[in-house]
């Protein structure tokens, strides 16, 4: 509103000071106002740090109310670098041999054609891409370069990654499953444009096994193919079949074992190979999507010879990339898998397998998930404990309270959380109590732990620590949860405070209004008392004049 600035310029009256002085006394029902509201403010973002805790202590008390969350497992491998592992609550307590024979790994394949460069055409074509038993149709465009089919096979959503490697011998196209354990192969070439000068079914006709054929050299040097080893018998492993080869000759030499191979259809070629070290046998794969390993038994123990010499090979090169399952034997049971992570070969453990060899597993309880539980259970109680006596403490000295001492709603949080936690867990339980647990009680109102008493306590009675704290968390979680409910103590009291809020800015609305009313009567009134007074002033000095001229 506008005002008149220019009062008491004719009366010489402090009008404006006057005025300040009586809006500031109309004005105290506002500053009554302005603290009644700041004062609730204060209650409500009291209360909201009390839920704030509440629903931290609810959490806690989640935790406890679950057994599957107290009663875990751990999975300890002897050595980890052959198989790691973990357990959930649903393992049991048990130890377990672990004989990984072999790893799943995932097939990868390169074209038997040597391409110019990406850039080279290929033309139109369909094939179907094959992987395990899921068959994808996979077409190129019109001119379509070797890129162009890497892209093509990338986003048929065949479960293939397709790349280009180039190399001195030219450019190969790779492909690599996208899962373990899955064979990639194609069929149903065709050439869709004949005319185009690219010939797609020959390009594509043929891919080999990165790596393969497999070929494995025994580790001894023989003095050549005429050594005599004896009787024996030889297992030979391709993928997962095995064949046992007997050499039954008494004065058996190496070449005759690389013959009975070689005659025994057991899905390998031996050779006899001679190097700088000396004379190796050699067996390689007729797959090329196979392994191949051996053991060696020496039928004659007291002949003089050793045919045990054949034991121990390694691979000649990279070890191909054949699609193969994992392989473990557990407890002497065989177990295959696609995948080197296997879940369901002991009840709620998981193996991941890294490596082959020999380890062993245990799998024990773990407490520390029952120690970690309590632990977040009493740091939260004591949380809320010490956020309800800050918000309630009261100065004595000065005289002075908190923003909720004297508080209802806050005395009977306190009062409820108080008996819960000193009463008992409701079991028949020899361990019943929180006190039976290690969780003491001092005089300021928080709880604590007793590490040992707790930790002898699991040992001798795990079940029923399990149900008690059970019980009490339930107990704990059914109460915090209703209290910070949208039907709970607090939600009602806080709705209260806010519904006073809004009270107190329709009071403050109709203050101000009045208030403008009250200071335009002030202005107007003192207006008239300026004129007023400033005519009398003006009478007095004509009358003064006059009588002084008399």
């Amino acid at each position: 509103m506008s005002t008149l600035t220019s009062l008491g310029i004719g009366s010489g009256l402090d009008v404006e000071n006057i005025i300040t002085q009586l809006m500031s006394i109309e004005r105290r029902p506002l500053t009554a106002l302005d603290t009644k509201e700041s004062s609730v403010k204060s209650k409500i973002s009291a209360f909201g740090s009390i839920s704030s805790a509440l629903s931290t202590l609810k959490d806690a008390a989640t935790t406890l109310a679950d057994p599957s969350k107290l009663a875990g497992f751990k999975a300890n491998f002897a050595d980890t670098a052959i198989a790691s592992g973990s357990a959930t609550g649903s393992a049991a307590a048990g130890t377990y041999s672990i004989n990984v024979k072999q790893l799943a790994t995932a097939h990868k394949v390169a074209s038997n054609t040597s391409f110019t460069s990406q850039s080279q055409a290929v033309g139109t074509g369909r094939f179907t891409l094959n992987v395990g038993s899921t068959a994808t149709v996979v077409q190129t465009g019109a001119n379509a370069t070797l890129g162009d089919l890497r892209d093509a096979i990338n986003n048929s959503g065949a479960g293939v990654t397709a790349n280009l490697i180039a190399s001195d011998s030219g450019t190969k196209l790779v492909l690599t499953a996208g899962e373990t354990g899955k064979e990639i192969s194609l069929s149903s070439i065709q050439d869709l444009d004949g005319g185009d000068g690219a010939d797609f079914a020959a390009l594509l006709n043929g891919f080999t096994t990165v790596g393969g054929p497999h070929t494995i050299s025994g580790n001894t040097a023989f003095s050549g193919p005429t050594e005599q080893l004896g009787p024996g018998t030889l297992n030979i492993t391709v993928g997962n079949t095995t064949t046992s080869v007997a050499i039954s000759g008494a004065n058996a030499t190496l070449q005759d074992v690389a013959d009975s191979i070689n005659t025994a259809g057991a899905g390998v070629t031996a050779a006899i190979v001679t190097d700088t070290t000396g004379t190796h046998l050699q067996l390689t794969s007729t797959d090329a999507n196979k392994l191949v390993s051996y053991s060696a038994v020496d039928d004659n123990a007291t002949d003089g010879l050793d045919f045990s010499k054949l034991r121990g090979y390694s691979t000649v090169g990279a070890t191909p990339q054949v699609p193969q399952q994992a392989l473990v034997e557990i407890d002497g049971q065989a177990v295959t898998s696609n995948s080197n992570t296997i879940s369901s070969a002991i009840g709620g453990v998981t193996l991941n397998l890294v490596k082959t060899g020999n380890t062993s597993l245990t799998v024990a309880r773990d407490t520390s998930n029952i120690s970690t539980a309590v632990d977040t259970f009493v740091s939260a109680y004591n949380a809320l404990n010490a956020k309800i006596k800050s918000l309630t403490a009261y100065d004595a000295a000065n005289k002075k309270g908190s923003v909720l001492t004297g508080d209802a709603t806050t005395r009977s949080i306190q009062n409820q959380i108080s008996t819960m936690i000193y009463g008992d867990g409701g079991t028949a339980n020899a361990v019943d109590t929180l006190s039976d647990l290690g969780i003491g009680f001092s005089s300021n109102g928080n709880i604590s732990v007793d590490s040992s008493k707790l930790a002898k306590v699991i040992d001798s009675d795990f079940s029923a620590v399990v149900s008690t704290l059970g019980n009490y968390g339930t107990q704990f979680k059914n109460l915090t949860k209703d209290m910070i409910s949208s039907e709970g103590i607090l939600t009602s009291r806080t709705d209260g405070l806010s519904s006073s809020i809004k009270d107190f800015s329709r009071q403050r609305e109709s203050l101000e209004l009045r208030m403008t009313a009250i200071e335009k009567r002030y202005r107007t009134q003192y207006s008239s008392l300026d004129s007023m007074v400033a005519s009398m002033q003006q009478t007095s000095s004509y009358l003064a004049k006059q009588l002084a001229n008399l």
